[in-house]
């Protein structure tokens, strides 16, 4: 178990490729509160049964061939500030919880085949800014943008929810925004729309909406 708190330090590394795959990479638990990690290559990296907390703590990769993080266990990240050329891997085995966290991407912002929820969080990214291939994605309250491309895209048999089922319906907490669509969902995909907003330029959303709020 590795405890870095009250951490005001910069940990950099300056080196990318497969020689040196992450500035960190974690099979156990690790916590680091106020930290910044800076790195070429990804910054961190949390294997399959591992446990990652981030407390305001910012993020910084700049290797636009490296992904800012890649999630193969459990990683919650709280007040973040994720600054990246390219975006977060949240792999099948992956269970991320973003809260409260900024992330600034110039590719998409994050990619997930595992368990994603996002909660209070603002994700902007110049392509698409989420591309969900698998698990489950719940966005419970922020704001989503893709300045070029799709909010949030579903393929394969993956399953997307917004908001809350409480048979009443927020408008104010979620908003979902694409260039040129807030939400696109392949036939095979499941989109449960509950509460927010989704907006683009082209349509709100592209494909059918499996669920809504029941009032019965």
């Amino acid at each position: 178990t590795l405890s870095i708190v009250g951490n005001n330090g910069i940990l950099t590394s300056g080196t990318g490729g497969d020689e040196y795959p992450a500035v960190i990479e974690n099979s156990g638990t690790l916590t680091i509160n106020d930290g910044k990690i800076v790195g070429k290559p990804t910054c961190i990296k949390n294997n399959k049964n591992s446990t990652v907390t981030l407390n305001d703590t910012e993020l910084n990769s700049t290797d636009t061939y490296s992904t800012v993080i890649i999630n193969d266990g459990s990683m919650l990240v709280t007040s973040g500030n994720i600054d990246a050329r390219t975006y977060i891997e949240n792999n099948s085995t992956g269970n991320l919880k973003l809260k409260n966290t900024t992330i600034v991407s110039s590719d998409k912002a994050i990619s997930s085949s595992g368990t994603l929820t996002i909660e209070g969080s603002a994700i902007s990214a110049d392509y698409e800014a989420i591309s969900v291939s698998g698990g489950t994605t719940n966005v419970q309250s922020g704001k989503i943008v893709s300045k070029t491309d799709i909010g949030i895209g579903i393929t394969n048999s993956a399953t997307l929810t917004v908001g809350t089922k409480d048979n009443k319906i927020n408008n104010n907490g979620i908003e979902i925004i694409g260039s040129e669509y807030g939400v696109k969902i392949d036939s095979n995909g499941t989109f449960n729309f509950y509460d927010g907003i989704a907006k683009g330029q082209t349509g709100a959303i592209n494909g059918n909406i499996t669920k809504l709020e029941d009032y019965s």
